[in-house]
C-alpha cells in the first residue's frame, strides 16, 4: 500500500505546482526548519519515514518525492534529534544536521530562576541609589 501512495505521489508531484505553495507556507508558519533528504531505492515508503518521526514527536510536515529522492522537512530546533531517529532506524539519511553548524540549538543546562525574578525586577535601579 505505501509504495502504491509513492508511485502516486511520484507522479503527482511532476504536474504539482500547490504543494510547494503549502509547503513554503508551513516553513513560513513554523519557523526556521530543515529538510531531510533519503534515497527513495533505500527500501523505505513516505509513511514509514515519517511515522518514525512521529511517534517520537517530531512535527513532519512537506513530504514528497522529486528526482529519485524522499524530500521532508523538520522544525530546525528537532533536526538533531529527527536525524538520530533516522540513523538509529537504520535510515541511509542523504544529509546531516550534526555538521558544525552554529545555527543549530545547543543543548544547554537550564538556568535557575533568579531571586528577583519576575515583575520585581524592575526595581533593581533602587539598589543604585
Amino acid at each position: 500500500m505505501a509504495d502504491k501512495l509513492d508511485q502516486i505521489l511520484t507522479v503527482g508531484s511532476t504536474l504539482d505546482w500547490i504543494s510547494p505553495l503549502i509547503g513554503l507556507i508551513q516553513d513560513f508558519t513554523n519557523g526556521p526548519s530543515y529538510n531531510f533528504y533519503v534515497d527513495r531505492l533505500a527500501g523505505y515508503s513516505v509513511n514509514d519515514l515519517t511515522g518514525i518521526l512521529k511517534r517520537n514527536g517530531v512535527y513532519v510536515w512537506g513530504d514528497m518525492i522529486a528526482e529519485g529522492m524522499i524530500i521532508f522537512t523538520v522544525r530546525r530546533a528537532q533536526a538533531r534529534w529527527a536525524d538520530y531517529l533516522l540513523r538509529r532506524a537504520g535510515v541511509p539519511v542523504l544529509n546531516t544536521p550534526i555538521a558544525n553548524d552554529n545555527s543549530f540549538p545547543k543543548l544547554t543546562p537550564k538556568k535557575s530562576a533568579s531571586p528577583k525574578s519576575g515583575w520585581l525586577e524592575w526595581l533593581d535601579w533602587l539598589d543604585d541609589l
